[in-house]
């Protein structure tokens, strides 16, 4: 038990450093694009925006021309620069060089302006549309800034798949697995308020299968599972509050996966979804009635 805290204190400790939440409970940080100008400037560089993404190779290039190239501005000019680097496949869990054979990386970076700023706000969100429309995977750079990044976005990451071939088990639920294994019955351990953010604390959590719904009009208002009448039925707006407390997750078994139902902010208010797939007997609406 000594050993697991020791462990536990030193990774929290890096974290905290890395991250910059040691005094202040900040989530996110900016510290390596904000010094892309310190060679030639002054030691603290220059303001800056940016961060790195990973691609399949496949998916990199049309990713780049539609979401980057063709979103900049052309009434008002945007410094800064594109990389592209090609890295072969890391053997860490949440690594960002995920794909086979090789990972396509960009990295957009730009002087920090109202503008810039704008758009690497687009570029983050045509990130989460991409990966949820052609299950690219695609990756962030821990490192950079990630400041939209919540739980349902890192799920649709590469990091959400199979550990190996044939493996019920998730590279992202293994990490989780270790961290709760590390953790042991002591202080959190690898943790701050940017780990909640995207859920990384949540292993531990209850987990309820829901095999039928209830609707009113064709919309879905409640979830049930008839084996499970502890907490069956359950309606919409206690399941919106059971997934944001981070401590229950629902779930559709779809052919042996797990599919799990995710909040949607709209403006006419939270509903519920599955994650998005190509499947379609996983949909709430497509489930049978209760």
């Amino acid at each position: 038990d000594r050993k697991r805290e020791f462990i536990g204190d030193i990774i929290t400790g890096l974290l905290n450093v890395l991250m910059g939440t040691v005094i202040v409970d900040k989530s996110d940080i900016t510290d390596l694009s904000y010094k892309v100008g310190a060679s030639g400037w002054s030691d603290e560089g220059m303001p800056g925006k940016g961060f790195e993404i990973s691609l399949p190779t496949d998916l990199a290039f049309t990713f780049l021309q539609s979401s980057i190239l063709d979103v900049l501005p052309s009434s008002s000019p945007i410094v800064g620069y594109i990389s592209i680097r090609v890295c072969p496949k890391t053997e860490t869990l949440m690594g960002m060089q995920q794909f086979e054979k090789h990972s396509i990386m960009i990295e957009p970076v730009g002087f920090r302006t109202p503008e810039s700023l704008d758009l690497f706000r687009i570029i983050q969100e045509n990130l989460f549309e991409f990966n949820r429309r052609t299950g690219a995977g695609g990756m962030l750079h821990w490192g950079l800034e990630n400041d939209l990044v919540d739980r349902w976005n890192l799920e649709q990451m590469a990091v959400n798949r199979p550990l190996r071939d044939g493996s019920p088990v998730t590279k992202l639920f293994a990490f989780k697995a270790i961290k709760a294994f590390i953790k042991g019955e002591h202080h959190p351990v690898f943790d701050n308020y940017f780990v909640q953010r995207l859920g990384l604390n949540d292993y531990e959590c209850e987990l309820r299968e829901v095999r039928a719904t209830r609707k009113v009009r064709g919309n879905v208002v409640g979830l049930c599972n008839d084996s499970e009448p502890s907490w069956s039925p359950v309606s919409e707006e206690q399941a919106i509050l059971d997934i944001q407390s981070l401590r229950i997750r629902y779930y559709v078994n779809s052919g042996g996966e797990m599919v799990f139902i995710q909040v949607v902010n709209s403006r006419r208010g939270n509903y519920l979804r599955t994650a998005p797939n190509d499947r379609d007997e996983d949909n709430l609406s497509n489930l049978p009635d209760c």
